[in-house]
């Protein structure tokens, strides 16, 4: 799936970026434990109170026999654990 590139301005200062390693290590840190097909946040640029989310499936063909891949659709859940 392909969605809009943040705006440029969003993404010019980056004071906090999260890569997926640190971001499942701390998951699982509190608690939350996620599968291989189910790791999909690659990592979160938070800037502020906004979050951009980089996302990516672990099998592309996989996901095409879905209309929204379960995987996916967790990790847009799991990326608001950023904000917290």
């Amino acid at each position: 799936y392909e969605l809009a590139p943040a705006p440029a301005d969003l993404l010019r200062d980056r004071p906090s970026l999260v890569e997926k390693t640190e971001f499942y290590r701390l998951a699982e840190r509190h608690g939350l434990e996620y599968g291989p097909y189910f790791q999909s946040v690659s990592a979160l640029d938070i800037i502020g109170h906004r979050l951009v989310a980089r996302l990516s499936s672990k099998d592309p063909n996989l996901s095409k026999q879905y209309f929204a891949f379960p995987g996916l659709l967790d990790a847009v859940l799991q990326a608001g654990i950023g904000l917290a």
